[in-house]
């Protein structure tokens, strides 16, 4: 349920998180600390001993590794952007076949990029004409419309109950 803390707005991941660590088998206790080292951020306590003896405790919020900003889906998703960078990964398997070689020379490289560009620009010129793009797969499309759902209904149901229905969709 901790990778459905990205589709959590923003200004609320800490406190769902918090939720969340409440809610989870004792196990799973031990994995807190390098969720909120690496991605969520905490409050730690600082202690300075006063001129007159006394300690005083400040508390202090130390900034994660990688900060939600970075990682959080929840406004692309009610926007319908996408979520990950699959199409360029995929744009650069493709582009891979097509050089051949894992490190070629300059020269090599520009032609194929010559040849990519070409292919790029056919296909805006058919956008252009009305030819629809190429359409997800079924189940990719039916699974992020049950994300999409579930995200626009944050505020309707508790906390524990969105991470769920989110962990019942997302794959890995």
């Amino acid at each position: 349920m901790f990778t459905a803390l990205a589709f959590v707005p923003m200004d609320r991941v800490y406190d769902v998180f918090v939720q969340l660590c409440e809610y989870v088998p004792q196990v799973v206790q031990e994995f807190i600390p390098y969720m909120e080292d690496t991605y969520i951020g905490s409050w730690r306590f600082q202690s300075k001993t006063k001129p007159d003896g006394h300690m005083v405790f400040k508390r202090q919020w130390r900034d994660p590794m990688y900060p939600p900003h970075l990682w959080n889906v929840y406004k692309r998703t009610l926007e319908g952007e996408p979520r990950t960078n699959n199409q360029l990964e995929g744009w650069h398997r493709c582009f891979k076949t097509v050089v051949e070689e894992n490190h070629p020379n300059i020269y090599l490289f520009r032609e194929k990029l010559k040849g990519e560009q070409a292919r790029t620009e056919t296909l805006i010129e058919s956008l252009i004409a009305g030819q629809k793009p190429g359409e997800s797969r079924q189940k990719v499309k039916k699974t992020n419309e049950k994300v999409h759902l579930i995200v626009q209904e944050f505020d309707k149901m508790p906390p524990i109950d969105f991470l769920k229905g989110l962990s019942y969709n997302i794959k890995y």
